[in-house]
């Protein structure tokens, strides 16, 4: 018997593993959260955090004018969209190299940067799948051009002896700000 086996089925127990613990993670958060009757970082109820039950049947609800399921209409559409950003970011990694070269990192970093708040910003203005997965294009290519500019940046600053420790410290605080970050998505509610 070939090892692939045990090992697929090493790799859907951790992912069941880890969406059980995601799972009750979150059903914790929202009890304590409404038990305590805390507000901050924003005001737990059934409208900010439904229970898991509500936002799993309204997946597999119909859209209203439509034959499909909104699981669908949001595969599809995530789809659209997920690949554009895939093609911006490969874009904009093979194209950011000329560019700091052509301008320097200070007018890269504000080109790039200006960029995708307006791309972001776009997202918000209108509602249209396929400018959506132009602005996601957008997003990748400036997300690409900001990465590049900032880590080509550090390291032509750092010395040999401190580079190191200047990147995994850049690294920590992208992983720490990205994941803290989406908690400030309800803020501007409270």
């Amino acid at each position: 018997m070939s090892s692939r086996g045990p090992r697929l089925l090493g790799r859907v127990a951790v992912g069941v593993g880890v969406l059980a613990f995601t799972c009750a993670l979150y059903t914790g958060y929202r009890e304590l959260w409404l038990r305590a009757g805390w507000t901050w970082p924003f005001p737990v109820d059934d409208v900010t955090m439904p229970p898991l039950t509500d936002i799993v049947g309204a997946l597999f609800e119909p859209v209203a004018g439509q034959d499909q399921r909104l699981i669908g209409l949001l595969w599809h559409a995530s789809l659209f969209t997920a690949k554009e950003a895939f093609v911006g970011f490969v874009v904009g990694s093979l194209s950011a190299q000329r560019i700091i070269q052509r301008v320097g990192h200070i007018r890269a970093f504000a080109a790039f940067a200006a960029l995708l708040t307006a791309a972001v910003m776009v997202h918000a203005l209108i509602f249209n799948v396929p400018v959506w997965g132009l602005m996601r294009a957008v997003v990748g290519l400036c997300m690409a051009g900001l990465y590049a500019v900032i880590e080509s940046w550090l390291n032509v600053r750092s010395s040999n002896e401190l580079r190191g420790q200047v990147l995994s410290l850049y690294t920590i605080t992208i992983y720490v700000s990205s994941g803290i970050g989406q908690l400030g998505v309800n803020l501007a509610d409270a």
